[in-house]
């Protein structure tokens, strides 16, 4: 009897110990990941660039819509061959202004992005039409 509860009181302590390690190991990993991540942050920059290049889309083709002179494809042509060298630039702060007016979009990508450092332009090409552009992004993300 006496060699059985030792038994026992040995299998008690092994799956204590277990446990503990167990336990002890998964805390471990926890902070070692936090630690990671606070250190090497998982940059949303990807995320944020693909975002601004959609956005930039939508915008332009506002853009396009309320600058187009009805009726008067020259005095369009005209008015968007000026920019085709200097590019039509606006702020991720701007661009959030100017697209809400319009049409509600999720902004979520860029919340650990810079506002006024973020930015794309878009420049006309011809035959300027709503189609017809090439855009430059640049995103400042944490």
């Amino acid at each position: 009897m006496d060699n059985s509860e030792n038994n026992k009181k040995w299998k008690k302590l092994k799956t204590k110990k277990a446990l503990v390690s167990i336990i002890v190991i998964l805390l471990v990993i926890v902070l070692g990941g936090l630690i990671f991540i606070k250190f090497f942050p998982i940059s949303n920059a990807s995320t944020a660039n693909k975002k601004m290049t959609d956005l930039a889309d939508v915008f332009y083709k506002y853009y396009y819509e309320e600058n187009t002179v009805k009726d008067d494809d020259k005095a369009t042509k005209e008015y968007f061959s000026n920019w085709k060298d200097i590019g039509i630039t606006i702020r991720l702060k701007d661009l959030k202004i100017y697209l809400d007016n319009r049409k509600n979009e999720d902004y979520s990508a860029f919340k650990n992005c810079d506002e006024t450092k973020s930015k794309l332009t878009v420049y006309p090409s011809e035959p300027f039409g709503p189609t017809n552009y090439s855009v430059k992004v640049e995103v400042q993300c944490k």
